[in-house]
């Protein structure tokens, strides 16, 4: 069984995003944070959001 976790808020700021663990992470916010982001395990899925 796939764990998803979906954040659908704003990540802003100067940190870096992180993503460990196995499972779906799923971004679909107005993301703005400059940090980078890093995928060590499990999988990221960026969902486009259009008004």
């Amino acid at each position: 069984m796939l764990n998803i976790a979906e954040m659908s808020g704003s990540i802003t700021g100067a940190g870096k995003l992180t993503k460990i663990g196995e499972g779906q992470l799923v971004l679909s916010g107005d993301n703005t944070y400059s940090g980078g982001t890093s995928i060590e395990q499990g999988r990221c899925k960026l969902v486009a959001v259009t008004v």
